[in-house]
């Protein structure tokens, strides 16, 4: 009889939460759901306007970050819960290349990837978020997803560094770099000219430039070459127009044994493997890989200096100047191939010479004829 006495109060109960659901619902969790919404999307506005071109990133359908909140909750949580377990790649010299090549490799989600960057750059990635406009798909890293550093101390030790420094910064490698090494690290110097023994030598502290010293900093250190043109239009801002093709090779290991060899040729395709938006190659000739990407360097670059900051659709229309083009990467292949006869390879690996030179200009040519972008282009 006592548990009788309590049903009145149980129907009770039930209508009072079949009463109570829909104002809860009502007057509770909708405005609060809302509120969080819309303070999201705040967020992304305040990155359309700082950046001109992201309401069009966020329309994209290839874009890595949508508007969407709901997405976007899960890929935060997903990605400040798991990142930290993932391979650690430090983006030493984040500007045009290495915030666009750093920028495909986080979109991967399948590694922790950091920023260094400088001045405002730094200030306005940070509070503001990383912006990459690109021909083959944009990339948008919100400010509370993105790690950015001023310091590479900050960093601290990473599996790989990608040094992206113009040629001329190559003096603090062993103040940008050793902070970030562990005796496994490899580093993957993306740079014009044959500068990865200065590195090594750098790292090693060996103050003979006629001396490359044994390399112990860290584990591999691979030359990287761009064929890209990107630009940082603005602090946050990288635009990719064209090309994008990232050749790499090893330099010198640690160890020089033909298994540990195999090993780091793998390990820097298995790097590149999930990316996409460009072709990734690895050569096995690191001083033909690197004198290749100088066929291009030497030419256009020296021409453009020496002609008072010209830019390349000039050299390329000019007949003289094309012509000067021409003559200069035919030096730069025959000094290339003496280098290579030098280290003992023999003329099957040797450069071309009209294929390679005439495939550069003429390729070069017709991009120009048939795009708008020639002064947002900046090769490497």
């Amino acid at each position: 009889m006592k548990y009788l006495m309590f049903w009145p109060y149980s129907y009770l109960f039930f209508f009072l939460v079949i009463i109570c659901i829909p104002i809860v619902d009502g007057f509770i969790i909708r405005p609060l759901s809302f509120f969080h919404q819309n303070y999201h999307n705040n967020i992304f506005k305040d990155v359309s306007d700082s950046t001109s071109s992201f309401s069009q990133c966020t329309k994209n359908k290839n874009v890595s970050i949508r508007k969407d909140y709901g997405y976007f909750r899960e890929t935060r949580i997903s990605l400040m819960t798991k990142r930290e377990e993932l391979p650690k790649i430090a983006i030493v010299g984040a500007g045009a290349v290495g915030c666009y090549y750093g920028a495909r490799l986080w979109e991967t989600q399948k590694y922790d990837v950091i920023f260094y960057m400088r001045n405002e750059h730094y200030k306005v990635t940070k509070e503001k978020g990383l912006n990459v406009t690109s021909i083959d798909g944009d990339i948008f890293i919100p400010p509370d997803i993105l790690k950015v550093y001023d310091t590479t101390e900050g960093i601290g030790q990473v599996d790989w560094v990608i040094m992206a420094l113009k040629s001329t910064g190559i003096g603090a490698t062993q103040k940008l770099l050793l902070p970030l090494l562990r005796k496994d690290s490899r580093v993957l110097a993306i740079m014009n000219g044959l500068v990865d023994d200065d590195i090594v030598r750098l790292l090693e502290g060996e103050e003979d430039e006629d001396v490359t010293p044994k390399l112990t900093k860290c584990a591999a250190v691979y030359a990287g070459m761009a064929l890209l043109c990107s630009n940082r239009i603005a602090a946050g801002h990288v635009d990719h127009s064209y090309a994008g093709k990232l050749t790499a090779s090893l330099a010198t290991s640690s160890t020089s044994n033909e298994e540990d060899v195999n090993m780091h040729k793998k390990a820097m395709q298995d790097l590149w493997r999930p990316t996409k938006g460009f072709e990734f190659v690895y050569d096995d000739n690191y001083t033909r890989a690197r004198w290749t990407k100088n066929v291009w360097n030497l030419p256009f670059n020296g021409i453009s200096v020496a002609m008072n900051g010209i830019t390349i659709d000039k050299i390329v229309n000019d007949a003289g100047l094309r012509k000067l083009a021409y003559t200069i990467m035919d030096e730069t292949i025959a000094v290339a191939n003496k280098d290579l006869e030098v280290r003992g390879f023999t003329d099957e690996v040797f450069l071309g010479d009209a294929e390679v030179r005439v495939e550069s200009c003429e390729q070069l040519r017709d991009y120009f004829v048939e795009t708008s972008f020639y002064h947002y282009i900046i090769i490497n």
